[in-house]
């Protein structure tokens, strides 16, 4: 029994090391991202977003210019009928990808669709649920970093004072490390509390 315990323990550590040794050797996106919480639902600009930390962490850490390459908002898809028109949005897009490299070129001829047209009428369908306040954000977002460095000194910054990231516009906000990658998130389930995931 002693001896299995002894083995079980050291093959648990060594499957740790491993770990660890493999994600240092190894980049992700998560290297470069933070998580930003405490949005209000309101916040859906990531443009803006984005400049009010870039303004707000400069004052606090010495940053370069656009040291931050974006923002990505979680927004609350809970609404089927809305999650479905997104669906249908994001569908086109690829389609129209897919039609201009050709993808269609085996397969005989494919129904062409008036590419322009549709896109007008996407963006149309997509700022109207900015205006009506359809698309709302869940209180999360990815702030992505040009280098890792930077991710690495403005976190070590906020661990400090959390006021590196306090903004009279955004009282309630706070940072995060990941430690998966932002582009495996399933954003669906960003709406949903610890308790429902």
């Amino acid at each position: 029994f002693w001896a299995l315990l002894v083995i079980s323990l050291q093959q648990g550590r060594s499957c740790l090391n491993f770990f660890i040794e493999f994600d240092e050797m190894n980049v992700d996106s998560s290297d470069y991202a933070l998580l930003l919480t405490g949005l209000p639902s309101s916040m859906t600009h990531e443009k803006q977003l984005k400049d009010m930390l870039q303004r707000q962490l400069s004052k606090h850490v010495k940053l370069e210019d656009n040291a931050i390459h974006g923002v990505s908002i979680a927004y609350d898809l809970s609404d089927f009928t809305l999650r479905s028109e997104i669906e249908d949005i994001l569908a086109n897009i690829t389609r129209r990808k897919e039609e201009e490299l050709g993808a269609f070129d085996n397969q005989g001829e494919a129904v062409k669709m008036d590419w322009e047209r549709q896109k007008a009428i996407d963006k149309a369908k997509a700022e109207a649920w900015f205006n009506e306040g359809k698309l709302t954000s869940v209180g999360r977002a990815f702030v992505v970093f040009s280098k890792a460095s930077t991710r690495d000194e403005v976190l070590t910054a906020y661990s400090k004072d959390a006021k590196v990231i306090q903004m009279p516009e955004l009282p309630d906000v706070a940072l995060e490390s990941v430690d998966f990658d932002p582009v495996s998130v399933f954003w669906e389930n960003q709406q949903n509390s610890e308790e429902h995931v």
